[in-house]
């Protein structure tokens, strides 16, 4: 094992660094693209099957973040990602306690202003 680090320990950093500068910038320019008006609290009319997908999909990356933290990747970020698509009331009040904070809120909207965007409506 050590073995392969030594031989193989800076590739994996350069593809570390890489994955974590290419997640950052699509964060960034995901924030960007919403619309202002994301974050407003709405009631999804979704039919069962659609339910049933997205919990089944934030499961998948709920598990795949918990290995990133013991592998290369973005473990945290997929964690969250996979809290946040997920249809529970556990999530929602997540969610509803972190947007609350005007930190974040002016955290999020200070990048949109910087691009002549809206600011988001919480």
């Amino acid at each position: 094992m050590i073995e392969f680090f030594k031989n193989y320990g800076f590739l994996i950093s350069i593809i570390s660094l890489g994955l974590f500068i290419v997640g950052t910038l699509g964060t960034y320019y995901w924030l960007l693209q919403l619309p202002y008006d994301y974050f407003k609290k709405f009631e999804r009319n979704e039919s069962m099957f659609k339910k049933v997908i997205r919990n089944f999909l934030a499961i998948i990356l709920i598990i795949l973040g918990v290995l990133m933290l013991f592998l290369p990747g973005q473990g945290l970020i997929t964690i969250f990602l996979g809290l946040y698509i997920s249809d529970t009331k556990l999530t929602q009040t997540l969610k509803d306690k972190c947007l609350g904070s005007r930190k974040i809120q002016d955290g999020l909207n200070s990048i949109r202003f910087k691009h002549g965007k809206d600011g988001f409506r919480f």
